[in-house]
């Protein structure tokens, strides 16, 4: 029941993450809040429905929050509108020719959803200069692991017994 309800809750806040201004989604700062809102609600959970939150706990509430920030980024990227990039070799009059002779026109293409991502993830570490591949997607990577390490980290902290005073 509670991994249920950890993975509702986990995609809900995945959707409205992607549907939120650009500018909320700052590099680094809105992984690491993604993964304490996902911590904080998944421990809350826990404690409605008389769930110990344990490494078991944990290890889900970590691995929703992955699969979250994941799912939050490709939605973004899906909502985007797909522009396609200008196609030097089709020329109007070769294509006309190519008709008239029986031959296939030259096709326009559209680009596959991870030539999107991958320029969506350029757009995001642009603020910060101009970085060439492999570093927009390194970045991304240590998105993630900042957003899951914090719910880890939340998630571990709410669990630890609390000192008597």
């Amino acid at each position: 029941m509670f991994a249920l309800a950890a993975l509702i809750s986990t995609a809900a806040l995945a959707l409205v993450a992607a549907h939120a201004p650009a500018r909320i989604r700052l590099l680094g700062l809105f992984s690491l809040a993604f993964g304490l809102l996902n911590a904080l609600i998944q421990t809350r959970l826990a404690a409605l429905l008389h769930v110990r939150v344990t490494s078991t706990v944990i290890a889900l509430i970590a691995a929703t929050t992955l699969a979250g920030l994941v799912g939050s980024v490709c939605q973004t990227v899906a909502l985007q509108p797909t522009i396609k990039p200008p196609d030097n070799n089709f020329h109007p009059v070769a294509a006309l020719v190519a008709a008239q002779m029986g031959e296939a026109a030259p096709k326009e293409e559209t680009p596959t959803f991870g030539d999107r991502l991958h320029t969506y993830l350029i757009r995001r570490v642009s603020l910060l200069g101009d970085w060439s591949s492999p570093w927009p997607e390194v970045f991304w990577g240590a998105e993630l692991l900042l957003g899951t390490a914090g719910s880890v980290c939340l998630a571990y902290w709410v669990r630890q017994p609390k000192a008597a005073a």
